[in-house]
């Protein structure tokens, strides 16, 4: 939600985080566990507005580009498709 926003994202790489966020964004997605590293990089994002507002303009385009609703509806359409063995059945 938060790069749907058009916000950048401080955090640890739990999950898919590293992989979800824009390329610009990975510097702030800190080595765990380092409260000293995630603080230097909350600090950086709250010292530079246009660092975030870049990095937030980044995420929202990959967030519209990758994980839109209509982006997902044919990811799942196609990967139920392709459980089913018929291309194009769900269309």
């Amino acid at each position: 939600e938060a790069m749907a926003a058009g916000l950048p994202i401080a955090s640890y790489p739990v999950g898919d985080v590293a992989r979800m966020v824009a390329p610009e964004n990975l510097p702030f997605i800190t080595e765990a566990p380092s409260e000293v590293r995630l603080r230097d990089a909350l600090q950086a994002l709250v010292a530079d507005p246009a660092l975030r507002a870049s990095i937030g303009a980044a995420n929202q385009r990959r967030a519209r580009a990758e994980f839109d609703e209509s982006v997902m509806i044919a990811r799942y359409r196609a990967l139920y498709e392709e459980a089913l063995g018929r291309p194009g059945a769900l269309t």
